[in-house]
Parts: C-alpha cells; structure tokens; sequence
C-alpha cells in the first residue's frame, strides 16, 4: 500500500526518510493497513500495535469530534452565551476544529480503499491547502482567546470595554483571511504525482527545494514558536491571577463574616439598652433599614455571582489552552527534531523516531476533537445551555 504526501499544517517539503520512503512529517494519516504492516516494521514490535490501534482510533476521534464541534457551535451562538465574546473565538474553532477532521476523515478513507479522490491535481492542491488552513486557525484562534482573557484577568477594570462581541468578531474575521493568505504558497507548491497504483499529493517537484525549506521554517516559526510561547506565558500569568484571587476571596469571606458578627453583636447590645426607647421608632424607618438591608445584600450577592461566572470562565479557557498545548507540543516537538536533526543534513532517522510520530499523530488529531468533553466537564454554563437547547428542540418536534 502507498504512502500518500499529505501535510496538516507544515508544508510538503518537511520529510523524514525510512527505508528510502520520503515520509511526511505531518501525513494526515499514515499507512493503515493491518495487513501490509510487515512492510513498516520500523520499530518491532510496537509499530505493529500502534497501527493496529490507530485503524480504530482514528474513526472514533472523528465522530467524536465532528459531532462534538457542531454541538458547541450551536450552543455557542444560538443561546445565551451568544453575549459573550469568547464564544465567537470557540465557535470559530469549532467550525476549523471541524474542517481539519473532515479532512482527516478523507485520508483514512482514501488510504481504506473507500475512495479515491486524489486523482486530480485541483483536488488535492485544495485538499491541502484546506486542512493547513484549518491548522493554522486552530492554533492562532487559540492565542486569540487566550490573549482576550490574559486582558480580563490581567485589567478587569477595562474588561467591558476591550472584550467586547463587536471586537471578537472583528478579530475572528481578520485571523481567517490571515490564514486563508498565509497558506496560499501551498496551492503552487503541491500536486498530484501518480505512485504505482495510486496518486498521492507531494511537493511538486518543479519547486525549489531551498524556497521550500525557508517557507517551512517560516511555517514552524509562526504556528509553533511564537503561538505556544504567548499562550505558555499567558496561561502561567492568568493561572497566578486567579490563584491569588481565589485566596483574596477566602479572605474577604472571613472578613465579612466578622464584620458581619461584629455588627450583629453590636445590634444586640444597642437594643437591650435602648428598649425604652424602641417604641418611639416609627414603621417607614424599620421599613427604610429593612430595604438597605436587602439592597445592599443583592449587590453584594450580585457581585459575587459575576465574579464567579469570570471565574468559571477564566478556569475553563485555561483548561482548554493547556490542554492545546500539551496535545500540540510532542508533533512539533517531533517535527522539528526531524527536520533540524535529519532533514537539514540528510541523514536517515532512527526507527524509533517513527513510532514516536504515530503516538505524537493520535495526540494531534485528538486536539481537534476533545474541546466539546471540555466544555462540557467545566464550564456549567454550557452544560446548562446544551440542556436547554437540546429540551427546546424535542419540544419543536414533539
């Protein structure tokens, strides 16, 4: 069975070499043939059980996230957390999310034998360029976000004036033609070739093999290095914000308890010696204190639940961007081991450094489909809207 070219987010030149095979660093899937897995025995016996596990892997990851990315873009928009600006950023990494499982869905089928659809060079140019496209939204979306709640955390003052829905549309629709423009080389720069019984999608080879090489460190450069360094030293900084705000909330707590004690106390001793003269209070006076009473207790109970939705939100887009890190970091890892170890000197990889690739794979293809399970282990609101909507829609059909 032939190994198809297929990069995800790199370009088409960033190869690793096995047994005189060029293998792309980021196929979109590898050889998943059970039956023709005597042929790759790069790292005995493990490469046998990864690929065996990844046939089935693979199909499960993308149901689960197709599925799960289409769930969380209509509960994004068409409920309530439609008022909140980062619901535009997760829409539109649900919609990119999506589009990248949809080509990965392409591959295992082609390379499955179910169909065929690189056998026009327009096909697979669009396929490729696709699936980078979708990439490098996942990856910059993700920063875009990050940095809007870096901002809330960072200058809660200023929240409602800088993160606003106007502006994260603004922002949303600016990172998509970026990432449209920003992956247009590859539209020239890959082609189907055809291989024995089967065209794959390579780096075409009228291209020069220098300007790949530049283009592909400018790549990794700007979907690896600069995005997981702003979110590696934003989350560390929002993680120490809310910590610290977590204890000043403890504290105030015991504080007002006290002084809550405190003025109770205080009541009670000033009535027992003014019993005498507590009849002279008139009705609208104890009516007047009741209401401050109460004001002030709805402000203060107010206060509390929009510092606890902040939180709630804080700590779920945290979660979602430390997980983006720790399912992205080993493929870059790997790739740029690859191609500064290997590729650059034309040397030959290790076997092990194969396996290493499929483990790092099922990783990467996992990021794409877990933020559903995310929002819906920590974020309560969401929980409660997908009830909802899920409620109002068996309410329309029956």
């Amino acid at each position: 069975m032939g190994i198809i070219y297929l990069p995800s987010n790199s370009t088409a030149s960033h190869r690793l070499h096995f047994d005189g095979q060029a293998l792309d660093m980021y196929d979109l899937a590898l050889n998943m043939s059970w039956n023709d897995s005597n042929d790759y025995q790069f790292c005995h016996p493990f490469h046998s059980y990864l690929q065996f596990f990844t046939i089935f892997y693979t199909p499960i990851i993308v149901a689960i996230g197709l599925i799960g990315n289409l769930l969380s873009f209509f509960v994004l928009l068409t409920t309530h957390l439609k008022l909140r600006s980062s619901s535009y950023y997760l829409a539109a990494l649900a919609i990119s999310d999506f589009g990248f499982l949809v080509t990965v869905l392409i591959t295992y089928c082609t390379y499955n034998e179910i169909f065929e659809l690189f056998d026009r060079k327009e096909f697979c140019k669009l396929y490729v360029y696709l699936s980078s496209v979708c990439a490098f939204l996942s990856v910059w979306l993700t920063v875009a976000f990050t940095t809007e709640r870096f901002i809330a955390v960072r200058y809660p003052l200023r929240r409602q004036y800088i993160c606003t829905v106007s502006r994260a549309k603004m922002i949303v629709v600016g990172i998509i033609c970026f990432g449209l423009l920003s992956q247009v080389h590859l539209l020239w720069m890959v082609t189907a070739i055809k291989d024995e019984d089967r065209n794959i999608c390579e780096m075409d080879p009228a291209v020069n093999w220098y300007i790949a090489n530049v283009i592909n460190f400018l790549d990794t450069v700007f979907t690896f290095v600069i995005p997981m360094t702003l979110i590696l030293i934003m989350n560390t900084l929002i993680a120490k914000v809310i910590f610290k705000s977590r204890r000043l909330a403890f504290t105030d707590d015991d504080r007002f308890r006290f002084q809550y004690a405190s003025s109770q106390a205080l009541n009670e001793l000033q009535s027992s010696d003014s019993t005498r003269n507590s009849d002279q209070e008139s009705t609208a006076s104890k009516r007047y204190i009741r209401y401050e009473e109460y004001s002030i207790r709805c402000n203060r109970q107010h206060r509390a639940s929009n510092n606890q939705a902040q939180h709630n939100i804080n700590k779920m887009l945290l979660i979602i961007s430390s997980v983006f890190i720790a399912l992205n970091f080993p493929s870059y890892v790997i790739r740029i081991v690859a191609y500064f170890g290997f590729t650059m000197i034309d040397r030959i990889p290790p076997e092990y450094l194969h396996c290493a690739q499929l483990v790092s794979q099922m990783l990467y293809y996992t990021n794409f489909s877990i933020n559903f399970i995310l929002y819906a282990l920590c974020g309560r609101s969401f929980r409660l809207c997908l009830k909802k909507m899920f409620r109002d829609l068996f309410r329309r059909i029956v």
